[in-house]
């Protein structure tokens, strides 16, 4: 079961196929040889329950040719002939361009892209294409990867409505083809719409503001400055870069409670104001904290050190706070975090030696809730050589 064939001199053909027995069912092995006007000239091994095989045609004259798919007799299947043509044709392959008309601003850069068929609605992969406006050639695209795809700054034209040519250009096997569309040239300022989110904070925290903006055909808005207001009033300002915008302010020591949030995006010669009403959220919730710190064992009088970190509750290092250490409920030591460590030298007492209750405590702030760690301090009398101050928590 195969189909005759339409091809050019020199063209890469698929011969492709399957073969069925006596019964309807599909033969699952075999080979095939492909003959034209009776010489072969190629085989097709019958691989999944079907042949596929490529083939170049070779520069035989234009005309009608029997194309012969032979079956090859085998231990279980007998030798069969499908005859068919192969029609060699000079005529040139009809085709079309697919494109879109453009709207844009006099000096944009636009990028002209799209692809073509033939008449038998498959994709042509090689050519060259002409753009034209009103007539007259500005710049050239080739296809590539079955698509073609160029960019062109359009000149400073006056606004209006002009004659937008996509032209295919005759080679060898395809005939030209014209695709007449509009080019908008308009001075209208192109409506946008920025795209980001509401943001939660606590005061003094450093606020990534960020996002893209679109214009009312959805393509990214490549250019353009926002202004960043809180209840009203601008506090920073972001530039779009690399098709996005992303600024960091330090949120003022403010009230807890909702605040409007506005991104403003602003009116320049190409794109219309926008602004987008968000909220900046500052909680009364105070986030969660745990100490990571071990246990100690030291005899009377050594110098230790009692250090660790504190995460909150995204796993994340708290780079501030107060730390209290406690023996048996009694303050010994208040001090704070520094370079996001708990880091402190302490003297032991000169207790007797027996194991106390160690607390780690660390205290509420405006942003992080009241912690503590409960662990060991163990007082030896035992030779000093022999004790590790610091043990495993």
């Amino acid at each position: 079961v195969a189909n005759s064939i339409t091809a050019h001199p020199g063209n890469n053909v698929n011969i492709s196929g399957y073969v069925v027995d006596e019964h309807n069912k599909t033969v699952s092995t075999g080979k095939l040889f492909i003959k034209i006007n009776g010489d072969t000239y190629t085989s097709c091994i019958i691989k999944d329950n079907k042949f596929n095989c490529t083939y170049r045609i070779p520069n035989l004259n234009a005309g009608i040719y029997k194309l012969q798919y032979v079956y090859l007799q085998n231990s279980k299947y007998a030798r069969s002939e499908l005859n068919k043509t192969l029609n060699i044709t000079n005529n040139l392959f009809n085709v079309r361009v697919v494109a879109n008309s453009i709207t844009v601003h006099p000096g944009d850069n636009v990028t002209f892209n799209g692809y073509v068929v033939d008449e038998f609605n498959k994709t042509v992969p090689v050519g060259k294409l002409f753009i034209k406006i009103n007539g007259k050639t500005y710049t050239s695209c080739i296809i590539e990867d079955n698509k073609f795809n160029c960019t062109y700054r359009i000149p400073n034209l006056k606004t209006g409505v002009y004659k937008l040519q996509y032209v295919y250009l005759q080679n060898s096997k395809y005939a030209r083809y014209e695709l007449n569309k509009t080019l908008n040239i308009t001075n209208k300022l192109f409506n946008v719409r920025v795209v980001a989110n509401s943001v939660s904070a606590y005061p003094g925290d450093n606020v990534t503001f960020n996002g893209y903006v679109v214009d009312e055909y959805n393509r990214i808005v490549s250019t353009g400055k926002l202004f960043i207001k809180i209840n009203g009033n601008t506090y920073t300002s972001c530039i779009i870069e690399d098709n996005k915008f992303n600024c960091t302010y330090s949120i003022p020591n403010w009230n807890k409670g909702v605040y409007k949030l506005q991104y403003v995006y602003l009116q320049n010669s190409k794109y219309a104001r926008y602004e987008l009403n968000k909220t900046l959220t500052l909680p009364n919730k105070l986030v969660n904290v745990k100490i990571v710190a071990g246990n100690i064992a030291a005899h009377p009088g050594d110098k230790v050190n009692v250090n660790g970190y504190v995460l909150d509750e995204h796993n994340k290092v708290v780079p501030y706070g107060k730390i209290v250490i406690k023996l048996n409920g009694k303050t010994h030591l208040i001090s704070n975090i520094t370079n996001n460590k708990i880091n402190y030298t302490y003297t032991i007492p000169n207790y007797e030696a027996k194991k106390y209750n160690l607390q780690y405590v660390y205290v509420a702030n405006d942003k992080y809730d009241r912690y503590e760690l409960n662990k060991t301090l163990i007082i030896n009398n035992d030779e000093k050589n022999e004790i590790n101050h610091n043990t495993s928590g």
